[in-house]
């Protein structure tokens, strides 16, 4: 069921009670992040105001829910009926579903309390399997003793309205023996992703950070098919992002990347169960944003984002070769964009305009390609030797000519959103950014992982009965 309302006395001080703190520690020394969006129906770039205020702050939302502000909030996935939308906390064993209407915390499932058969560790994204049903993608969870990773489902209800009224754990997927299945030394499930469109909906592919990747059945929860890795060839490792064929239903795309190895794109074929490689990438690049982009003319290409370098590629699908390669995002677009930041800390300096745009997750909406852009001291993933001094984070739209899917000649409408300086303690830090349709519009929903506080818990001894005891049920002193 959803969270439970917090006690009505929140005061750890309980009258006649002479209550004693018994215990004082830091329960998570950074928590929450920051929701941000913009309504690709703005005139000009600005960010949508929502209660007076120019973002939703996670944790004070999280908070009125009854649940607890969680750590590193982290995608972006909105549901199939665009009622509702989920935000996973790949530092945490958690994540919130968001009420898209007036963009507030509603619940938030969890597998902490499943202990001993199964563990929580940190839910790095994941996808709905209809409305009905979320896969959450643990990355180092635990399941009947063996760790490496889980697959966590929920099922939720609604009522006459469509409005979501509560969710049930329903199972877990572990990784008993798929290593050796697949040929690899370890595990570590990064995404997941079906072709919602068609037949074979049920099925989805799960990729690894350690290597290769998996069918699921998300019906039964079990394997289906597992893929050696020595058919990824140099792309050993790495997994990231699953995306659907918009025409062909038993196909979708995944991405490989790694920031000090190979990156390819692999076609996964769920009718053939079959996988293969359809494009090699840069090395050293880090793959790390992919979008399917068809011409005016029909013809379907990918867009492919690398976040170590900054570049973009442009590839034809029939056939897997490029035709655009390694186009410089900064040099090209966004070094001519000024960008006046918001609420800097003075200790911060970033006056400098060149080479801000670190980009990760993207989104391709009519003829803006969207882009999460990193902050200066990233949070997650991103190794020191490839911070990017300059960074701004926020979001960046580049402008794609919707004839060829080939970046605009002119990048004269390019813009910059730059988020604020909201963490008492790090640097903004938007990993993540999605399109949700919200009451007729497009908005894209940018997620700063950058913690707003931090949690300290208090164990507190009581003499009397614990809340919600009735008095009925207290004997009468002998």
């Amino acid at each position: 069921p959803p969270a439970a309302p917090a006690p009505p006395d929140l005061n750890a001080q309980r009258p006649g009670c002479q209550s004693q703190i018994a215990k004082n520690s830091t329960a998570d020394s950074i928590v929450g992040g920051t929701l941000y969006v913009y309504d690709t129906t703005f005139v000009g770039s600005k960010w949508k105001k929502i209660a007076g205020k120019s973002y939703v702050d996670l944790a004070d939302s999280s908070i009125k829910a009854g649940c607890v502000p969680k750590h590193k909030p982290h995608m972006v996935l909105p549901s199939p009926d665009g009622k509702h939308t989920i935000i996973t906390y790949t530092g945490d064993q958690d994540y919130a579903v968001l009420r898209n209407s007036d963009f507030s915390v509603m619940m938030c499932p969890s597998v902490e309390f499943l202990k001993p058969k199964v563990f929580g560790g940190a839910v790095h994204t994941g996808a709905w399997f209809t409305k009905n049903t979320f896969l959450a993608v643990d990355m180092t969870g635990c399941v009947d003793g063996i760790c490496g990773g889980a697959i966590h489902r929920h099922d939720f209800t609604y009522d006459g309205t469509g409005a979501m009224k509560s969710f049930t754990y329903k199972s877990s997927l572990g990784h008993t023996n798929v290593a050796a299945a697949r040929g690899t030394t370890a595990t570590k499930p990064i995404a997941i992703g079906n072709n919602p469109s068609g037949a074979y909906s049920k099925l989805f592919f799960v990729t690894d950070a350690k290597g290769a990747g998996s069918i699921m059945n998300a019906e039964t929860m079990a394997w289906d098919t597992h893929f050696n890795a020595s058919l990824f060839g140099n792309c050993s490792g790495g997994g990231l992002w699953v995306v659907p064929h918009p025409d062909d239903p038993k196909i979708v795309l995944a991405q490989y990347g790694k920031q000090d190895s190979a990156s390819c794109i692999f076609k996964i074929d769920m009718q053939a169960k079959t996988l293969t490689k359809l494009v090699q990438l840069a090395d050293n690049g880090d793959a790390h944003g992919i979008q399917f982009c068809k011409t005016d003319g029909g013809e379907l290409t990918i867009i492919n984002t690398n976040r170590q370098t900054a570049t973009l590629d442009v590839v034809k699908y029939s056939d897997g070769s490029f035709l655009l390669r390694d186009y410089d995002l900064n040099s090209q677009a966004f070094d001519a964009v000024q960008v006046t930041r918001q609420s800097e800390p003075k200790k911060r300096r970033l006056s400098v305009q060149q080479k801000k745009l670190q980009p990760d997750v993207v989104y391709l909406h009519k003829d803006y390609l969207y882009m999460a852009a990193r902050g200066p001291k990233p949070v997650s993933a991103v190794k020191a030797q490839n911070f990017y001094a300059n960074a701004v984070p926020g979001l960046m739209a580049l402008k794609i000519n919707t004839a060829t899917c080939l970046p605009a000649s002119s990048q004269s409408t390019a813009f910059v959103l730059p988020t604020w300086e909201r963490s008492p303690e790090i640097t903004s830090d938007v990993h993540s950014v999605w399109g949700v349709m919200n009451g007729g519009s497009m908005q894209i929903w940018t997620i700063d992982q950058a913690g707003t506080g931090s949690v300290q818990q208090l164990d507190v001894y009581s003499n009397c009965a614990a809340h919600g005891v009735k008095a009925s049920d207290i004997h009468a002193n002998p």
